[in-house]
């Protein structure tokens, strides 16, 4: 059941978005949109009825250069993980309104991370120690590094294949990570693997080594024509998670090779083992889950937002 819908029919242009890039929902029903080819947050009432903007292009306090991942933490901050300026930025809310407080300044390039404890996890393939995960205290001081590279081969090959999505379950002290290769883990707060699972039926993009340095990237290879791409990952509540995978075809219209998007195929995953309990393929993309709430996005025919209320039934 929709509660409401942003973006199909924008009666200004804080509805009008230009590139969804990741979304949360707040403990107060607020949900905050990184709108990333307008380097803005967009902030939305629980109601749908109120949306305002914070942000624009630039390298100030509470400024965007490239948005990639939002994410918040137990009592509500917002976190912007910028790579183009190598920081966190902090924001607080308070009656539907966004208030800079705080940026950290980051090592390196993570492609997404999340607060977990008393600092950050992030995902990113460093050479100078081999590793995946790095814990970040609240200064953006890296404190350790743990889980080993996903394949065998050079520093570019591991980079390319790092990129993913994290869950920081801070309250249970683990961290999950999905992964480009279908590979799907759970580390504790010290970085012990406790599981590793792959995704069935998951057809990874071919990423492989062709040169020194060179590293080529084919969606929907030959001879299938068809491969996945990692889309969100999100708790659906203390025990299940979802995870969705972009379905990918190859195809000849008129002798010239396309490739498009054509599905999205959502996966239930048991997160205190792996196990997968659940399969469905006409759902769109969730972007964060809250109690019985879903918001989700699509971009046909224009990038779009909506909060939908929704049940889970148990598979017999």
């Amino acid at each position: 059941t929709p509660v409401y819908t942003l973006g199909l029919n924008p009666a200004s242009d804080a509805e009008e978005f230009a590139g969804i890039k990741d979304g949360i929902l707040l403990p107060t029903g607020v949900a905050v949109i990184s709108d990333a080819l307008k380097h803005r947050l967009v902030i939305i009432s629980p109601s749908g009825d109120n949306v305002t903007v914070n942000g624009r292009a630039g390298e100030g306090p509470g400024e965007f250069r490239e948005l990639l991942a939002t994410f918040t933490d137990s009592i509500g901050r917002v976190y912007v993980l910028d790579n183009g300026l190598h920081r966190v930025s902090v924001f607080s809310l308070a009656a539907g309104e966004l208030s800079y407080q705080h940026a950290y300044m980051m090592v390196g390039e993570p492609y997404t991370s999340c607060v977990f404890q008393e600092g950050f996890i992030s995902l990113e393939y460093r050479p100078i120690n081999q590793r995946l995960l790095h814990r970040i205290n609240n200064n953006g001081k890296l404190i350790e590094s743990f889980l080993p590279p996903l394949v065998s081969g050079s520093h570019r090959l591991n980079d390319a294949v790092t990129k993913g999505r994290l869950i920081c379950d801070s309250a249970r002290g683990r961290i999950l990570v999905a992964a480009v290769t279908g590979d799907v883990m759970a580390v504790d707060a010290t970085g012990k693997l406790l599981w590793r699972i792959g995704i069935p039926e998951y057809r990874p993009s071919e990423i492989v080594e062709i040169g020194s340095g060179v590293v080529r990237h084919i969606t929907a290879p030959a001879p299938e024509n068809r491969s996945n791409a990692l889309g969100r990952f999100v708790l659906l509540n203390d025990s299940l998670a979802v995870i969705q995978l972009l379905v990918f075809e190859r195809w000849s219209d008129n002798g010239k090779d396309k490739v498009g998007q054509t599905a999205v195929d959502t996966r239930i995953i048991d997160i205190r083992n792996g196990a997968e309990v659940g399969r469905q393929l006409d759902l769109p993309e969730f972007l964060a889950i809250s109690g019985n709430v879903a918001l989700i996005t699509g971009d046909e025919p224009v990038p779009w937002i909506a909060l939908h209320s929704f049940r889970v039934i148990p598979i017999p």
